[in-house]
């Protein structure tokens, strides 16, 4: 099997080869052996003291030695630009007994040139009827080209989400501008009780809509960037969770009743719930659940559930529809970017609101989670802490 193959000493010594089986046994080492000759990345054995038992042709050109210069040798030795990473490598695979699997590094090879190379190294253990390890058996591959292909990309996509960083923070305040300046021109329309701008009133109440819809795809994409960036800043404070919860119902209140759905709140104890996040993101993470409830409730009703576990020390929010569901295989897809919860119906969004919902959860630390079958609605359960240590932090992105 290795480079004494001729002899077969080394294939009796490790029990491969017993007695009269020897025969057979011998076609096998040298079928193996033409086939790890042919393999298109390295293929090596070493005993526990490192030294090169066998290594196949594709080692041979990597090494750059001949095989009777590398064999009996340390690997480490015959090859000194990656020494440092093999002998890191073969020592906690001897020193531990186990393997190491997907161990990446760079060095120049050939060393006479100029730009390195990227390897992946992975190393098993043999181990001797003592229970130490005696042999190592390892495989070395090359990925230059597959990392030159993913630093292009990570390129390219951080590209991406700057020009959309950019592009949403120049269209957020002309939008906001434009948008304070209808609704203040909405208002003083109100005013006016002639019939003529009674129809009128009703006409510019759908331009009002579309510049808020504006703004809140602005910050959609605005939340997006930021999550990409790591720039997500929250301000935490005391917080009441059941007036949060309460304003954005109210807020919600017109588009459920277009739908047909009727919201109610079982809070866990009248008045206040004191937490301490930033309740700008309490206030997405409802609004963006509660909506999502009357997108696919299919006019049904919806309950909110507040439940506080002081002992525990953290609360959880309930969110549950009785609209369309959720498939168990679709489940663990809504929450990544551009999913929707039924990509099949034609329903508003950008595949982006239960994203930012668990994004922001995590940043407090929380959990969320569905519960859902198809066509019997679906349970969001939102766990969040109530306390945390720091009143300001900045929560970066993984």
């Amino acid at each position: 099997m290795f480079h004494l193959f001729k002899k077969f000493r080394l294939a009796k010594k490790m029990g491969m080869c017993p007695g009269e089986r020897e025969a057979p046994c011998s076609e096998s080492l040298l079928d193996l052996r033409q086939l790890f000759e042919l393999a298109p990345i390295g293929l090596f054995l070493l005993d526990q003291d490192f030294h090169i038992l066998y290594i196949n042709e594709w080692m041979v050109e990597f090494n750059g030695k001949p095989v009777n210069e590398q064999v009996g040798q340390a690997l480490s030795q015959v090859n000194s630009q990656c020494s440092e990473y093999f002998a890191k490598v073969f020592r906690s695979v001897v020193e531990k007994g186990e393997s190491v699997l997907n161990f990446e590094f760079q060095c120049f090879v050939p060393p006479a040139s100029v730009v390195p190379r990227y390897w992946l190294l992975n190393c098993v253990p043999v181990k001797g009827r003592n229970g130490k390890v005696s042999r190592i058996i390892g495989t070395l591959t090359e990925f230059t080209e597959k990392k030159k292909v993913e630093t292009y990309l990570r390129a390219d996509l951080a590209g991406r989400d700057e020009f959309l960083s950019i592009l949403s923070h120049e269209l957020r305040t002309p939008l906001t501008s434009l948008d304070l300046r209808v609704q203040l021109f909405n208002k003083e329309l109100k005013k006016e009780k002639s019939q003529g701008l009674v129809e009128f009133c009703r006409k510019f109440e759908k331009i009002v809509k579309g510049s808020q819809t504006l703004v809140k795809w602005v910050d959609v994409l605005l939340d997006l960037t930021r999550i990409q960036f790591g720039r997500i800043s929250l301000r935490k404070q005391e917080v009441n969770f059941n007036e949060i919860v309460s304003e954005c119902v109210l807020s919600l209140s017109a588009e459920a009743e277009r739908v047909g759905s009727h919201v109610t709140v079982k809070e866990a104890s009248k008045g206040r719930v004191i937490g301490f996040w930033d309740p700008f993101r309490i206030e997405q993470i409802v609004s963006n659940l509660l909506s999502n409830a009357i997108k696919y409730g299919l006019g049904n009703p919806i309950e909110i559930i507040i439940t506080v576990f002081e002992k525990e020390g953290f609360l959880r929010l309930s969110v549950r529809d009785e609209g369309i569901g959720i498939s168990f295989d679709h489940q663990s897809e809504i929450f990544r970017r551009f999913k929707r919860v039924s990509p099949d119906r034609k329903i508003d969004g950008l595949g982006l609101g239960l994203y930012i919902v668990r994004q922001l959860i995590e940043a407090h630390r929380g959990t969320i989670r569905v519960i859902s079958e198809p066509g019997r609605g679906a349970l969001f359960i939102c766990d969040l802490p109530l306390k945390a240590k720091d009143r300001e932090e900045e929560w970066i992105s993984n």
